[in-house]
């Protein structure tokens, strides 16, 4: 099999099979491209001739970039080649024994400054009651913000999200998070709950989207990231998610009740929100201890 075809049948293999989010099989896909660009002669188009070597002088070229680049890079190969074996097209998986010591940098999540959020919504509401004649944009971008700030949803959940997922009798969403798991989330008064009952009251009646563009199609993930930048350049939808835990987490709130709300499998990628926290809590008390600045 060449390894075009390959490449091919495994990336369905990832949408039909195992239903894997449309920006890991774009990931899968371009990785594997690149891999075949770089592979010639046999193993252009016969993928079982493609040795460990070839692999190894594949990851090479990108040694200089990022580490997580470079780590998303193995992991698309191994999971190229462990699919070829598991299909029998190939009998040994020269990605096997690959070895790489990719050292990823802790990052800790980043947060809006403080007020920053509610900056954003004053400015939100401000202007629905200042543009009567803009008044449904007004109203999608309110919705938009709230959403982000009380329920933390990712971006790819929120315009995944249709009107059938919205239940304002008990106030909650029905999420389709990561790997088609959902979960539901509460809205409440006062916020996302009453932007969700202005909004629906001016969208055009009917199912499917929830969220409509201009043209009356699904509001994208990239519209939504230029909404919240109108409101705040250097901000993100991301980090309305990192926020609200974060300051749920310094409310008092149980981790798990965190890691249900944000739909994270492992109570482990909750937890670096409480170094998030930590962190802020040593900037206070360096900043407001008695022993600080105390000369001798």
């Amino acid at each position: 099999m060449d390894i075009q075809q390959a490449i091919n049948e495994f990336v369905l293999y990832c949408q039909v099979d195992r239903q894997l989010s449309k920006n890991t099989v774009k990931a899968y896909r371009q990785d594997l491209g690149l891999l075949r660009k770089s592979l010639s002669g046999a193993a252009q188009s016969d993928v079982a001739v493609i040795e460990r070597g070839m692999l190894r002088g594949f990851l090479r070229e990108y040694h200089g970039q990022k580490p997580r680049t470079l780590k998303r890079k193995l992991a698309s190969v191994r999971s190229f080649f462990k699919y070829l074996t598991c299909e029998k097209v190939i009998i040994e998986d020269p990605s096997e024994t690959l070895e790489q010591k990719i050292k990823l940098p802790k990052a800790l999540p980043r947060t809006l400054p403080a007020g920053e959020p509610k900056r954003i919504l004053r400015k939100a509401h401000r202007r629905l009651k200042e543009n009567s004649s803009e008044s449904i944009r007004c109203h999608l971008e309110l919705c938009v913000l709230e959403l982000l700030y009380g329920t933390g949803v990712r971006v790819s959940e929120l315009s995944a999200l249709d009107v059938g997922d919205v239940d304002l009798y008990y106030g909650s969403l029905r999420i389709s998070g990561k790997g088609g798991k959902e979960r539901i989330v509460p809205v409440f008064e006062g916020g996302a709950k009453e932007a969700l009952r202005e909004y629906l009251s001016f969208r055009s009646k009917g199912q499917g989207a929830l969220l409509l563009n201009r043209g009356g199609g699904r509001l994208s993930d990239q519209s939504i990231r230029s909404i919240v930048k109108k409101y705040s350049p250097n901000a993100t939808p991301h980090m309305f998610r990192h926020t609200l835990a974060t300051q749920l987490l310094s409310n008092g709130a149980d981790i798990r009740f965190i890691q249900k709300l944000l739909g994270h499998s492992s109570i482990v990628t909750t937890a670096m929100y409480a170094h998030v926290e930590q962190k802020a809590q040593r900037r206070i008390i360096r900043s407001k201890h008695p022993r600080m600045g105390l000369v001798l």
